[in-house]
């Protein structure tokens, strides 16, 4: 199961090939996370085509708001 091969490489990083595991993780979420799918498509990216981990598409992150009260000392 990949949740347990995720668990192992953290408890032994050499353990298990990172490449390998990034990949797995990443068409893990791919099939399963539809707004993840969608950002995916639009950049035409998809596990078929992905052949390194780097070629991941990373989530963009918006920096929390001021304006609802969330700053970096209570983030």
């Amino acid at each position: 199961m990949l949740v347990e091969r995720v668990a192992r490489f953290l408890c032994d990083p050499a353990g298990d090939r990172f490449e390998e595991l990034a990949l797995a993780v990443f068409a893990f979420q791919y099939e399963r996370v539809a707004p993840y799918r969608t950002l995916c498509e639009g950049r035409g990216v998809s596990p078929a085509t992905v052949r390194d981990w780097r070629e991941v598409p990373a989530v963009p992150y918006k920096q929390p708001n001021r304006r609802f009260g969330v700053t970096k000392n209570n983030f």
